[in-house]
């Protein structure tokens, strides 16, 4: 369905009918379209109201909602006041969207009371306060967008809706559940990530059967809940958040025994503040299957239990685990792998852990203030390690003052690495790192590491950084179309290998920038000269390519 969305959609875009809306891949109708497609509803049997962002201070005149209405749009107005006697005879309206008038903070009582065959209720971000009792009139209503409403700490009881399928009170200020959800036999999509919403009693979960997708911050303090929860056989998306790991393994566990929905995001003790910040919408992420643990206490008696189909881990905080790889031994789907601020860690992955990460394609590793190695060599590495993996960020590791051993990149390890991305490790001194001793008994022997989907190389704040490669190393890297080299004043070798012999450089499209003195420019060696011959040094301390290549100064 995914796959089949993203044709339908390429289609439209190519054709010019809807166009990108902004930096987060979203997508609008073109203008043009919008208003020839406005014009012929306003003539046909079934008439469209669309006043949406025309800095409406107040609502159409009574006289324009006629019989004949089947939507109404007057979204992100500036509407603060419906009167208290408008009684709108809209028989054939389907959908009413109020969505974005921040200054109404009521819906008068008789408003929606002659809607019978209304369908879509959208009031979202909107100052509501309460709902009028004339919504549980709605027989019709299969969808109650109530989101962003954080004023809403009232609703009336809901079990007369029993069309329902989708309740959205994302960020709704409600303290408590509204009445009657569990009556609700047709709801689809429930949203509760009500920031001061309480437990829901027992059996609300369960007798919700048709669920698909399931969404509250803060739940499941006991273990009737979890397993209302795992037993949902219809669920295929489910956000949820745990405050304590007992609870999260728990769940995990049931969702391991009773089947688990296809999308869901678990977290663990993510406070108030930092909630939003954690619980975005899947249509925002990549990754279908996410874990994030919060200052989580693992290791000794509190074991951690992860699903086995895990795609996105996040681990922060978590203060008190040096070893995190025993918890990561069947994560044979883990695509993207994020440590941050756990103060203990000292290695990523053991040569002798038999972990192997080969699915894994993005792996960040943030301020990790005991970090010592990447992968730490406890025995000969005699298969690829992160042979999958294409993007590398390391940023604040004091400690790490290598990233590589070059036994990782000898057995193959890091073929699809697309980008490496090393920044304010003050210890680094060796990208990839080659023992003293084996480097004395090959004086004379060039020794090539092969990284041959390296894309981009940026290096910055690494004062301590001497090598790149060993002094007889050289990295070959036919693709590598960026370098960035900042505040590294030690290095004194370039050993890239950015073009075969014989032929002219791949420096044609690559982007250069570099932020250190002209006399490092002066005393720098490049394995290649002619790598060092087509640039030349500015002013403003970047290499320029001689041609047309484009530089950020």
């Amino acid at each position: 369905m995914h796959d089949k969305g993203h044709v339908i959609l390429n289609r439209l875009l190519n054709n010019c009918l809807v166009e990108e809306a902004n930096k987060r891949e979203n997508v609008k109708m073109h203008d043009v379209v919008r208003d020839m497609a406005l014009r012929v509803k306003s003539t046909g049997p079934s008439k469209f109201m669309v006043k949406a962002k025309m800095r409406l201070t107040e609502i159409p005149e009574e006289d324009e909602w006629t019989e004949d209405l089947d939507k109404v749009s007057l979204m992100e107005n500036e509407i603060s006041y419906i009167p208290i006697n408008m009684f709108p005879k809209c028989l054939m309206l389907s959908t009413l969207i109020l969505k974005g008038n921040a200054g109404l903070r009521q819906i008068p009582e008789c408003f929606l009371g002659n809607m019978p065959l209304l369908k879509f209720l959208d009031l979202s971000y909107t100052g509501i306060e309460a709902l009028p009792n004339s919504l549980c009139s709605l027989k019709n209503l299969t969808a109650l967008i109530l989101c962003g409403c954080q004023r809403l700490e009232r609703m009336p009881c809901l079990s007369k809706l029993k069309a329902l399928k989708k309740l959205d009170l994302n960020g709704a200020g409600l303290l408590v559940a509204p009445e009657g959800i569990e009556m609700l036999e047709n709801l689809e999509y429930l949203d509760l990530s009500c920031p001061n919403l309480g437990e829901l009693p027992v059996g609300i979960i369960s007798n919700l059967f048709r669920l698909q997708y399931l969404r509250k911050q803060k739940i499941f303090s006991t273990e009737v809940r979890v397993e209302e929860v795992a037993r949902l056989e219809m669920l295929e998306c489910f956000e949820g958040g745990f405050d304590w790991l007992k609870d999260f393994n728990s769940f995990v566990s049931k969702l391991n025994h009773f089947g688990r929905p296809s999308h869901y995001w678990l977290t663990t003790a993510v406070p108030e503040e930092d909630r939003e910040g954690y619980f975005w919408k899947f249509t925002n992420n990549d990754a279908l299957k996410r874990v994030t643990l919060f200052k989580c206490k693992m290791g000794g008696e509190d074991a951690l239990v992860l699903p086995d189909d895990l795609q996105d881990l996040r681990i922060e905080c978590c203060n008190t685990v040096r070893d995190i790889t025993i918890f990561l031994k069947n994560l044979t789907q883990l695509q993207t792998y994020a440590l941050d601020g756990c103060q203990g860690i000292e290695c990523v992955v053991s040569s002798s852990s038999l972990i192997v990460m080969n699915n894994l394609e993005e792996l960040s590793l943030w301020s990790l203030c005991s970090l010592r190695d990447l992968v730490k060599v406890e025995k000969r590495i005699s298969s690829p390690i992160f042979s999958n993996l294409k993007e590398l960020n390391v940023v604040a590791c004091s400690k790490l003052n290598k990233l590589f051993p070059c036994e990782l990149l000898q057995c193959q390890g890091l073929q699809n690495l697309e980008e490496i991305h090393v920044e304010d490790c003050l210890g680094m001194e060796e990208i990839i790192e080659w023992e003293e001793e084996e480097e004395r008994n090959q004086p004379t022997t060039t020794t090539i590491f092969t990284l041959p989907k390296l894309r981009s190389l940026y290096l910055d704040c690494l004062p301590e950084l001497k090598k790149i490669c060993p002094k007889r190393g050289v990295m070959d890297c036919d693709s590598l179309n960026s370098i960035c080299i900042k505040n590294c004043p030690e290095i004194r070798r370039i050993p890239l290998c950015l073009g075969r012999e014989n032929r002219q450089p791949a420096l044609p499209a690559i982007k250069v920038e570099i932020y250190n003195p002209k006399e490092w420019w002066e005393s720098v060696e490049w394995e290649n000269p002619n790598d060092k011959n087509v640039l030349q040094y500015d002013s403003c301390g970047a290499w320029v390519r001689v041609s047309h290549l484009s530089v950020r100064h």
